[in-house]
C-alpha cells in the first residue's frame, strides 16, 4: 500500500524501517475504538536526546521533514517543554517538602531518557465528519510528570 508519510509520498514503513525510522504512525494504523474505527492522524516520536544532540544521532534517525526542521521547531519546542517541566517539578520539589533539586537530579540531561516529542498532523477530512468522531485512539501517556496529571477513576467510585 502506497502512503504519505510526514507528507513525503512513496516512502513506504519498509523504508522506514531500514533507515532506522520505527517512531512514525500513518493515518489509519491504530483503531480509536471497539468498533475497530481507524484513527486519522499520522504521527512521529521524536526522542528529546536525538533532538538535543541533533545532527548527532543518539538513538535513530527521522526523515527528512523532520530533520529540516530539527533546529528551527523541534529542539526550541523541546526545550521549551523542558523548562516547563522543570518549573512543575521545582513547584512539586518545595510542595512535598523535599531537599531543593531532589527531583532535578533524577531528569539530568547528562543521562539519556525515553522523553519524546509527539508530532501529530490532522488533515481536514475530505468529508465532514460526526464531531463526536475520535481523531486518536485512547491511550495513556508515561512519565515522571505525566502519572501525575493522567486522568484516573478514584479508588472509591
Amino acid at each position: 500500500m502506497e502512503a504519505t508519510h510526514m507528507g513525503i509520498p512513496h516512502i513506504t514503513p519498509l523504508l522506514l524501517k531500514r533507515l532506522n525510522i520505527s517512531r512514525y504512525k500513518y493515518v489509519g494504523a491504530d483503531a480509536t475504538d471497539a468498533s475497530g474505527a481507524p484513527d486519522s492522524v499520522e504521527s512521529i516520536n521524536v526522542s528529546k536526546d536525538d533532538a538535543l544532540a541533533f545532527p548527532a544521532m543518539v538513538h535513530r534517525r527521522y526523515p527528512p521533514p523532520v530533520e529540516e526542521c530539527m533546529d528551527s521547531a523541534v529542539r526550541p519546542f523541546v526545550r521549551k517543554s523542558m523548562e516547563v517541566n522543570q518549573t512543575l517539578m521545582d513547584v512539586l520539589n518545595d510542595r512535598l517538602g523535599l531537599p531543593p533539586g531532589c527531583l532535578a537530579k533524577l531528569h539530568t540531561l547528562e543521562e539519556h531518557s525515553g522523553s519524546q516529542a509527539i508530532c501529530i498532523k490532522k488533515t481536514p477530512a475530505s468529508t465532514p465528519e460526526p464531531p463526536d468522531r475520535a481523531a486518536i485512539g485512547a491511550h495513556t501517556d508515561f512519565g515522571s510528570l505525566v502519572r501525575g496529571r493522567e486522568c484516573q477513576p478514584s479508588l472509591s467510585s
